[in-house]
């Protein structure tokens, strides 16, 4: 599983570098960082896939679950609420489980 990871990373990392403008790239690496436990390169690759485009939902769901995994629900919150507001069920679902608490 590991090699695959690498490959998609290596991959995704020559994306962000060909096309800086890519918010989908950014969110691809920012997973596979996270995926490898590297929450803090995850979360900066998160910030900028949302910065260059502030729709997409899946980047701001990656971007709360990854506050949330370092340890900072509040601010993981609040990218999941917003990705909610932008219709994705499963940072709805995830604020729920949370709220269950």
């Amino acid at each position: 599983r590991m090699g695959r990871l690498d490959t998609a990373g290596f991959y995704f990392e020559r994306a962000t570098m060909l096309d800086t403008g890519s918010a989908k790239a950014a969110n691809n690496l920012g997973s596979v960082l996270a995926q490898k436990g590297r929450v803090d390169q995850a979360i900066g690759y998160f910030r900028r896939a949302v910065e260059l485009d502030s729709t997409y939902a899946d980047a701001f769901y990656n971007l709360g679950t990854a506050y949330i995994d370092k340890g900072s629900p509040e601010t993981g919150l609040r990218f999941l609420r917003r990705s909610a507001m932008l219709g994705n069920r499963r940072a709805k679902e995830q604020m729920a489980s949370m709220s269950g608490r």
